[in-house]
Formats: structure tokens, C-alpha cells, sequence
């Protein structure tokens, strides 16, 4: 809470800074800064609870931004990283998907996302389609008019054309799971094949001799192996897998400890 004291750094372009109550435990208000300048102001207490406030913060942050003339020029990102917590007693719920985060179930990487871009993004609409959180840095990038780095390969799409026209398709059919090292599962479309199972943090990861597949539609909380009735469906997920497993060993992944100036190579064949 301390940290909400600060002023944020402004060198260029749109700042936004936060105020807080003497004893850091509300924020009191937002500012909108353009080069220094103070362009709008939003006052308001909320507790310094996430959870129970972030709405509410969330909202003044959206009142300055629309106080300064920024409202089309802005878009707004909300969403969460993960799953919900499983810790007992903080314990949450992913609704009808089974698990929490740190697993490879559904409840763990399906979550809420809203993105607010207005003359742009139509307004109140809800898709199904698949988004991962790799593909925000290259939207945003595209978005923002910046180039994304030439010299790695960059696992992000562009869904920029998708996000302003939600009723198309998102450019993203599926993607590989890892918990640290380890491919745990594999989503494409509504189906998801599992290579290791472990429904809870920490029970202790079982093996599968043979690969898992769930519809997620259908069975949303992964309680039906269907492998033997749809086995068609490994075909475009081994294939994904084989792509992002083959650009690993072109790009080795970065080693822990690396320096900040660490400079990647490509492996040589």
C-alpha cells in the first residue's frame, strides 16, 4: 500500500498518477498528466482491496481518462493473468471450469477479459473465441503504431481487426501449456488434450500413458475423456505442438539468471 504515495514517472506522452489517504490505505484520487502538464482530475476513496474495490478504482481511472479528452484515444484492458486462488480460506471459484491457477484445467487459463476502445470496439458484445495473454503485447504494439523486435521470434498475434469486429474470428486457434518446464496440455478450439494430469496445485502431477481429451462445451469441467470417439483431434493439436516445441530448439528459451543484457542466439543445426 505504501507504493500508492508515489508519483508516477512522466517522461513523455500520457502519465497517470494516483493519490493516497495519510495512512496508505485508500486511494483518494486519480490525475491524468501530459508531458507535466495536469490535463484532469478524478477524487474518490476506495479501500486498498482489489478484490472488493477494483471495479470502483477501475472506474476513476476511466472518469479522468474521459475528464481529459482521452476517451477515443484510450483503450482500456481489463483481465486477469490466471485462475482463481486455492488457497484455503482465499479460495475462488472459476464458475462451471474445474481447477485454479497453477494447473493446466480450464478454470485455470480461461479468464474474464474486457477491452474498451470506444468508436472502435462495439460496445457491449461477448465472443468465445481464443485471445492469449501473449497476444496483447503485439496488439497493443500494432495499436500504439510500434514495430515489434525483428530478431526473436515473437509468440503474439496481432488481434487488433478481431477485437473490432468481435462477431469474426480471433487469429489464434489454440496454444501449448508449460508449468515451468513441463508441457502439461494443449488447447485448440473448444478441445483441450491433457499429457499430464493434475487437477489441484500441489496433489502431485500424474503422467497419462495416453493423452486426455475433453470439449470444453460440452464438458466444461473435464470429467469425460473422449479421446477414443474424437482421436482426430490430436492431429492439429500434435501438430501445434510439434511448431512451438521445433522454434524452441531454433530459439532457445533465455537461461534463468541471465543478465539483463543477455542477448539470445540462434541454435545452429
Amino acid at each position: 500500500p505504501g507504493a500508492l504515495a508515489t508519483t508516477g514517472r512522466v517522461a513523455t506522452g500520457i502519465g497517470l498518477n494516483w493519490t493516497a489517504s495519510t495512512d496508505d490505505r485508500r486511494v483518494t484520487g486519480y490525475r491524468i498528466i501530459r508531458n507535466g502538464s495536469l490535463l484532469a482530475t478524478v477524487t474518490g476513496t476506495s479501500t486498498v482491496d482489489t478484490t472488493a474495490t477494483g471495479g470502483q478504482t477501475y472506474n476513476y481511472v476511466v472518469q479522468a481518462v474521459d475528464a481529459a479528452g482521452l476517451r477515443d484515444n484510450t483503450v482500456f484492458i481489463f483481465a486477469s493473468d490466471n485462475g482463481p486462488e486455492f488457497r484455503r480460506p482465499w479460495r475462488g471459484t472459476a464458475g462451471p471450469w474445474t481447477g485454479t491457477y497453477h494447473t493446466a484445467m480450464e478454470g485455470a487459463l480461461r479468464v474474464p477479459f474486457m477491452i474498451r476502445w470506444p468508436g472502435r470496439v462495439p460496445a457491449g458484445t461477448v465472443s468465445n473465441e481464443i485471445v492469449h495473454v501473449a497476444d496483447i503485447y503485439s496488439t497493443l504494439a500494432a495499436i500504439a503504431g510500434a514495430a515489434l523486435p525483428a530478431d526473436r521470434p515473437i509468440d503474439g498475434v496481432d488481434q487488433t481487426a478481431y477485437f473490432c469486429n468481435p462477431e469474426g474470428k480471433s487469429r489464434r486457434e489454440g496454444f501449448v501449456y508449460y508449468i515451468k518446464q513441463e508441457l502439461r496440455a494443449a488447447k485448440w478450439r473448444d478441445w483441450k488434450m491433457h499429457m499430464v494430469w493434475e487437477t489441484e496445485p500441489n496433489v502431485g502431477p500424474t503422467h497419462l500413458e495416453a493423452p486426455q481429451i475433453f470439449n470444453i462445451v460440452s464438458d466444461p469441467k473435464e470429467e469425460t475423456d473422449v479421446a477414443n470417439q474424437y482421436s482426430w483431434v490430436r492431429t492439429p493439436m500434435r501438430r501445434m505442438i510439434h511448431d512451438f516445441q521445433e522454434s524452441l530448439k531454433a530459439h532457445p528459451p533465455i537461461p534463468p539468471g541471465a543478465p539483463d543484457d543477455f542477448v539470445p542466439k540462434a541454435a545452429t543445426r
